[in-house]
């Protein structure tokens, strides 16, 4: 009985402190949630199917449409040099894809399917016709599927270190894959993936960000913190990691029809991508009807950043259909 009873004291301060260490936690993300807030607030909304799709706009003229990669979000686009430049010709709308950023999920934005289809009820929404569709990584993806169901209300599109290809390796569902678990996810999320990103100066997140960008520098500061809000949600991670999952699912088909896709694509691609390989970007233009592939030398993953000038280039050329030497 003495012993049980010096045990139970251990037991109720262990517990405490155990409690005080995830309220602090919570706080801290609260606090960090609230900062994001205020420093990058959302913009604009439209709904469509009772989701809220958020997105940014600037500019006038002809139409081009931005999407964003893996757990990222519009300011993946409007924090590079891209947006502003092209918002100087054009009606610039970057996306919060769903389930990611500022946008609501659900089963239906789990799939590039789901994806594809509430992209295209917000273009609609919008009145938006005939886009330039333009995909960093993932979001070419969606463009890919976005082109194969709505090719005659598209006027071109552009990947940008875009996987055309999609055959995700494993490996790369890393973080991803526990923070997806039902009920346990978002816990890992809120008091593991949050405090984890912020520690030591979002010096964890560096390092994966700094490979996208390698061998053309480290992330800009001011992305990394951009990306250290919208990234750590549950529904980003939940979402991106299916999305994973179906790529591997869907694009086989969607690949298989690029021969019989009449709508112009420019790939632009940087022949030091570590996360797309440009060997598959060369794959896609094998097979696409109408498509210029622009290999950047020495560049990475992330060339609306890196390589700016040549982004914004192969946009204004999709846009007027000024391409399509299969040559390259």
């Amino acid at each position: 009985m003495i012993r049980r009873a010096s045990r139970h004291p251990i037991l109720v301060l262990s517990v405490a402190v155990l409690l005080m260490v995830v309220v602090g936690l919570r706080i801290s993300t609260v606090r960090s949630e609230r900062v994001c807030a205020d420093q990058y607030p959302p913009q604009s909304v439209v709904v469509v199917d009772g989701i809220e799709l958020h997105y940014v706009a600037a500019g006038q003229g002809d139409p081009v449409v931005l999407l964003h990669g893996d757990g990222g979000s519009a300011l993946d686009i409007t924090t590079s040099p891209v947006f502003a430049r092209l918002a100087e010709h054009f009606w610039v709308i970057a996306m919060d894809r769903p389930g990611h950023g500022y946008s609501d999920g659900g089963e239906q934005a789990t799939t590039l399917h789901g994806q594809a289809g509430l992209i295209h009820g917000a273009l609609q929404a919008l009145g938006v016709q005939r886009p330039v569709l333009v995909g960093h990584s993932r979001g070419a993806s969606v463009v890919a599927v976005y082109l194969d169901e709505y090719p005659d209300q598209v006027a071109a599109a552009v990947s940008v270190g875009g996987d055309l290809w999609g055959e995700p390796d494993p490996d790369d569902y890393g973080v991803y894959r526990p923070g997806a678990w039902p009920l346990v996810g978002p816990l890992l999320v809120g008091l593991g993936y949050a405090p984890a990103t912020r520690f030591d100066d979002y010096r964890l997140l560096r390092a994966g960000l700094d490979q996208a960008f390698a061998p053309e520098g480290p992330a800009p500061d001011r992305y990394v913190k951009a990306y250290a809000c919208q990234w750590v949600t549950p529904s980003n991670i939940r979402t991106t990691y299916r999305l994973m999952q179906d790529t591997d699912e869907t694009m086989p088909s969607i690949r298989a029809r690029y021969p019989g896709l009449e709508v112009p694509v420019v790939i632009v691609h940087g022949d030091d991508d570590g996360n797309v390989a440009v060997s598959r970007a060369r794959q896609a233009h094998q097979l696409l009807a109408r498509s210029e592939l622009r290999v950047l030398e020495g560049a990475g993953h992330m060339p609306h950043f890196t390589r700016p000038d040549d982004v914004v280039d192969a946009i204004h050329d999709a846009a007027s259909d000024r391409l399509l030497d299969r040559s390259g």
